[in-house]
Formats: C-alpha cells, sequence, structure tokens
C-alpha cells in the first residue's frame, strides 16, 4: 500500500513537471524570436532598379530583391544636403541613378519600415 502511494505521488511529480518546463522552454524561444526581430539591422547598398514594387539593391557586391509597395515613404537627400520627407517610392525611383546608396530599415515583422536615398551632405 505504501509502494502503490508513494509511486503514484513519485510518478505525479515528474509527470507533472514536464508541461511547465516545456511551456518555459516556449517562452525562451519566443523571446529570442522577439530579440532577433528586433535587432535586425538597417541594409545598405546601392541602387540597381525599381520595377512592380521590387527594389534591386546591390549590397556586398550581389543584387538582392526587396519588396517595396509603391505607397512605402521614403526620404531623399538632395544634393543640396536638404531632405526630402514622405515621398511616395514610386515617385522616388523613377528618376534615380544607378549607384545611389539606399539604406532600408524593418518595420513589424520582414516588412519594410523605411528606405532613405542618398546620404546627408556635411555642410561646412
Amino acid at each position: 500500500m505504501m509502494r502503490l502511494l508513494l509511486s503514484a505521488l513519485v510518478g505525479g511529480v515528474v509527470l507533472g513537471s514536464g508541461p511547465v518546463l516545456a511551456q518555459e522552454r516556449r517562452e525562451e524561444r519566443q523571446e529570442r524570436r522577439e530579440e532577433r526581430k528586433e535587432a535586425r539591422k538597417p541594409v545598405m547598398g546601392t541602387y540597381e532598379s525599381y520595377r512592380d514594387g521590387v527594389l534591386v539593391l546591390k549590397v556586398d557586391g550581389k543584387p538582392v530583391e526587396y519588396k517595396v509597395g509603391p505607397d512605402i515613404k521614403t526620404t531623399v537627400w538632395a544634393e543640396t544636403g536638404d531632405p526630402r520627407e514622405n515621398v511616395f517610392a514610386r515617385e522616388s525611383f523613377r528618376d534615380l541613378k544607378a549607384g545611389t546608396p539606399v539604406q532600408i530599415t524593418w518595420g513589424e515583422g520582414d516588412r519594410v519600415g523605411s528606405v532613405i536615398i542618398g546620404t546627408p551632405r556635411k555642410r561646412p
């Protein structure tokens, strides 16, 4: 009788702790995923082309495609050093020359948050 109660007690502790450990592991994995998403670095490259919502940048010498919708707002740095902000992507990529520096920052998930075209000029 004592063995039966003791084995039931030990079995309950072993089986009861399994779901608790599994839940802790799930929470740890979820936290790591969120950290990776937050830590995603901006992409720097040079402009190659933009067609049908696909932006092609040359990153580290290799062409890479990114989906950038035509309604994404961009910041365009003019040669005078003044930024034009909230310009739609379809307008800002229209007359852009190949080789112009472009930076993509990420929003929620894997979506493009913003695009910065050109570099600010240092004023004397």
